[in-house]
């Protein structure tokens, strides 16, 4: 059959941030065609497809399916503030690279950076919010070879970094007595450590170390 194609045009990154969930059927579509939805929906703020994405201080939650499927997308900024990812945000974004996560955000949503293909470094607060790592959020996450659980992180949902094969530094540094059995090569909490070489309990204040191709890994103790 044919395959159908949709648009969403918004004036601004504001007014997108504020009706995209409204379109989830379309994104989360359950027609697929070798493993690709029939019909992904491209987004235009500005009359652009968005690269560079600097989320406006004063916003609380990016909502659900906010840049699903954002396939030009490279980066973005969240502002201190935010608190919670949504659900699909950031869902199939292949060209996302890194992504920060601010010391406010307390929960990552479903999905949300579910198919992030090129996500090599996700830089998380030890000290901050962040509790709920939700089911999928990193799952298929395929370049992401280092993670950080936070201090406060007391739950980790089902699949959360399946098929993450690259992530084998995972660094525990967890003070909610949730995690205090993570051990290497195990499936359990949403696969985190299941191709750790080891798990860490420390992490030095030294900068993060880039390999030539990409990959990100913190300088541990």
């Amino acid at each position: 059959g044919s395959s159908c194609s949709t648009a969403f045009y918004a004036n601004d990154l504001e007014t997108w941030l504020r009706v995209s969930e409204c379109f989830y059927e379309v994104f989360n579509s359950s027609s697929y065609s070798n493993g690709e939805p029939l019909n992904l929906g491209t987004i235009y703020i500005g009359g652009e497809e968005p690269v560079c994405v600097v989320i406006p201080a004063g916003i609380t939650q990016i909502s659900d399916y906010a840049f699903a499927n954002a396939r030009k997308l490279k980066s973005v900024t969240i502002p201190e503030g935010v608190t919670k990812i949504g659900n699909n945000a950031f869902k199939r974004c292949y060209s996302l690279e890194s992504i920060d996560i601010p010391a406010s955000v307390e929960t990552v949503g479903e999905f949300a950076f579910n198919y992030c293909f090129n996500l090599k470094s996700v830089e998380i607060k030890p000290d901050g919010e962040l509790q709920y790592i939700e089911k999928e959020a990193f799952s298929e996450c395929t370049s992401l070879a280092s993670f950080i659980l936070p201090e406060k992180l007391c739950s980790i949902g089902s699949n959360a970094f399946s098929y993450c094969y690259r992530l084998v530094e995972v660094y525990n540094l967890t003070k909610t007595g949730y995690f205090d059995d993570l051990t290497a090569g195990t499936d359990n909490y949403g696969g985190i450590a299941y191709y750790a070489k080891s798990i860490r309990t420390s992490i030095s204040e030294s900068t993060t170390v880039t390999t030539p191709d990409g990959f990100v890994f913190h300088v541990s103790t």
